[in-house]
């Protein structure tokens, strides 16, 4: 309750809630709930020029490109973090060609080829060079490549406020927030 408390629309309150009663009855969501824009909250930041935005599970940069095209270049840091190797090297290229597009500084965008999540150790992680790459249950079984990846903890690696955090990390979410408890408490003055 908690977290759905924290969050700020209906349609994301009303997802949240739609998407953990799916996990505990073991059922797909309705197609209300998973069709359209993912990142329909795109639309609706605000244009602060001081903002630093975090991304986990930053894919191939796709939706950094689209926050820097969305608030006009004009931001205080990027920081996205991406464990797959394939994946971190699309978005490599990406990154470079934007900071040339909108002549950002070298600091104004950080990338690391990690994962996030509670604390800093090693992960199976199963990888396919596309979306849908994931951390791994010690004892789960799968069909694609697996390797060890470090994964770290927001708590740890980044020590400033931040403004806006996405993740969209094939179910690991909770355990990034557990690892992201600290800058989001003394923001809030908790």
């Amino acid at each position: 309750m908690n977290c759905y408390d924290l969050l700020d629309d209906q349609l994301s309150k009303d997802t949240y809630a739609h998407i953990i009663y799916c996990r505990m009855t073991n059922t797909m969501p309705e197609t209300q709930y998973v069709v359209g824009n993912q990142y329909f909250w795109l639309e609706q930041l605000d244009l602060l020029s001081n903002e630093t935005f975090i991304d986990c599970g930053a894919y191939t940069g796709d939706t950094v490109e689209t926050y820097i095209r969305k608030k006009n270049g004009v931001f205080k840091k990027i920081v996205a973090y991406e464990p797959d190797k394939q994946n971190f090297a699309a978005m490599q290229c990406r990154v470079s060609k934007l900071k040339k597009e909108w002549k950002l500084g070298e600091e104004s965008i950080e990338l690391f080829c990690c994962g996030v999540g509670e604390s800093n150790c090693r992960q199976s992680f199963q990888t396919n060079g596309t979306v849908g790459s994931a951390c791994l249950d010690k004892n789960e079984v799968t069909n694609g490549n697996v390797e060890n990846i470090d994964v770290i903890s927001l708590d740890y690696a980044y020590k400033d406020s931040y403004d806006f955090l996405k993740a969209d990390i094939e179910g690991y979410e909770y355990n990034m927030l557990l690892g992201a408890q600290k800058v989001y408490l003394e923001i809030n003055q908790f």
